[in-house]
């Protein structure tokens, strides 16, 4: 167990840390109620829920659905998800089926993303995002997910370390510690396992 999946339940308050303070804006977390701080954070799983209706009520699930036409074709564009949808005979009011049986992977996940995007949250956290995906469908996702994280702060745990080769900070937990932090250039150099890692996923003219 590495601890990562215990940083996001902490960022969300599911439970207080026993030790130390999480400030956001320098602000401790604890000092927003809790519903507030919530709306805060927008979550994408590798697993993101699809209900059983309309492109358009996935896009919706868990807001108050009081967005424009032009928003929602915003979030679509940024999706990459407009031409495809259109594609559709019944466009946005396409039914989904159960699970969402009916879209590839990519199209679900970039769905779940569409709906973070809509929200606006502060704060992303994204938990495996791209890790169930096909290649082609994992670099669609991926080009979304690097939009995304350019306008928010935002947390990643991977272990497909291609949605996070450009991030500000990379952190390398094991067993529970923190054994290495830096950009993926100073990790490459300088932590074994990092290196080891980032060898055995890519050719190494992709991420020099």
């Amino acid at each position: 167990m590495g601890g990562k999946t215990t940083i996001f339940a902490l960022l969300e308050r599911l439970y207080e840390p026993n030790k130390g303070k999480i400030f956001f804006d320098n602000k401790l977390i604890s000092e927003y109620k809790l519903q507030e701080w919530r709306k805060h954070i927008g979550y994408v799983t590798q697993e993101s829920p699809i209900i059983d209706g309309t492109i358009l009520d996935n896009i919706l699930y868990g807001t108050k659905g009081d967005f424009t036409k032009e928003q929602i074709d915003s979030v679509l564009e940024k999706t990459y998800l407009k031409r495809e949808i259109e594609d559709f005979s019944k466009g946005i009011h396409t039914e989904v089926g159960e699970k969402g049986m009916r879209l590839s992977a990519g199209q679900r996940q970039r769905i779940a993303i569409a709906r973070v995007i809509l929200r606006d949250p502060k704060l992303l956290l994204l938990d495996e995002a791209t890790s169930n995906l096909d290649s082609h469908s994992e670099e669609v996702v991926k080009k979304t997910l690097d939009n995304l994280m350019r306008e928010k702060t935002s947390l990643v745990i991977a272990h497909r370390l291609s949605t996070i080769l450009s991030a500000d900070n990379i952190i390398i937990l094991e067993d529970g510690r923190i054994s290495g932090s830096g950009t993926h250039k100073d990790l490459y150099e300088m932590h074994p396992l990092y290196r080891r890692l980032v060898d055995l996923q890519f050719d190494l003219s992709e991420v020099k």
